[in-house]
């Protein structure tokens, strides 16, 4: 998880937005991978998440640039990536992506 400026108990509740994710190479015919976004409490329990994007098949990028994540001050946000379950890769990646915070 990654703590947001002011981290526990902070002031800096702000906005995560502009997502975008690159891998190292596609996924492979018919395969997916998925990217959310996961927004937790400053005691650490689940607030909310939402899905952000998925690469498949010969992509490999995607982005979420017209979706914003509200996150409240104290509050911790994880960008999880995971093989989707109907569409498994056939090919191992490594991943990198990028996101803006903009703090209210």
């Amino acid at each position: 998880m990654t703590p947001l400026l002011g981290g526990l108990f902070g002031n800096a509740g702000g906005v995560l937005g502009h997502f975008q994710a690159l891998i190292s190479s596609n996924p492979g015919l018919g395969g997916a991978y998925d990217f959310e976004i996961c927004v937790f409490n400053p005691d650490l329990s689940l607030l909310s998440c939402a899905s952000l994007c998925s690469i498949a098949d010969s992509a490999v990028q995607c982005s979420a640039t017209g979706s914003n994540t509200g996150v409240p001050a104290g509050a911790y946000a994880t960008v999880i990536a995971y093989a989707d379950p109907t569409l498994v890769p056939t090919n191992t990646v490594n991943v990198g992506f990028s996101m803006t915070y903009t703090h209210n």
